[in-house]
Formats: structure tokens, C-alpha cells, sequence
């Protein structure tokens, strides 16, 4: 008898909290796309192309990275396996 007394407040207590912890986080959509900004860089195969040229093209993933940044390096093993997967040139 003693236990129904807590059960329902104690279940009560319990939905509460757990309907308090949901993902209450709006999504937050993606910016939108802006123009890439005509500037002359170096492809891998050491070509200079402008970037206008490349986009007109095709789809294109441009990584910006440096030899010092430490996540930028972890993420060198994925690239890889997406210009594999990607590439025209396997």
C-alpha cells in the first residue's frame, strides 16, 4: 500500500524529466552558397587554374588546410577515399 503512495508521483517525476531532456534544438539550416572569388591557385597535378574555370566545370570540393593544422591532417585519410571514390582518373 506503502509503495503506491510513491509509485504514481515517482512516475510522474520520471515523464516529466525525460520529456524535459528531449532535443528541444531548432535546425539550423545551411548557409547559404556565395561566390567563390576569382583568385589563381595551384591544382595537385601543380597546374595554376582560377577558380571561375573550375566551378564552371563541374562539382568541386575545395579543402582549405594547412601542414600545421592538426584536424585538417586527420582529415587528409577521408579526402582521399572521396577523390578515389569520385575520381574520374582511378
Amino acid at each position: 500500500m506503502r509503495m503506491k503512495k510513491y509509485m504514481i508521483p515517482l512516475t510522474i517525476a520520471v515523464l516529466t524529466t525525460v520529456a524535459l531532456c528531449g532535443d528541444t534544438k531548432e535546425e539550423i539550416p545551411a548557409k547559404e552558397l556565395r561566390d567563390l572569388p576569382k583568385v589563381k591557385i595551384k591544382t595537385l597535378k601543380g597546374k595554376n587554374i582560377l577558380t571561375d574555370k573550375i566551378i564552371e566545370e563541374k562539382l568541386t570540393f575545395i579543402s582549405f588546410w594547412a601542414t600545421w593544422c592538426v584536424p585538417c591532417l586527420k582529415k587528409m585519410k577521408k579526402l582521399e577515399i572521396l577523390h578515389h571514390k569520385y575520381s574520374e582518373n582511378n
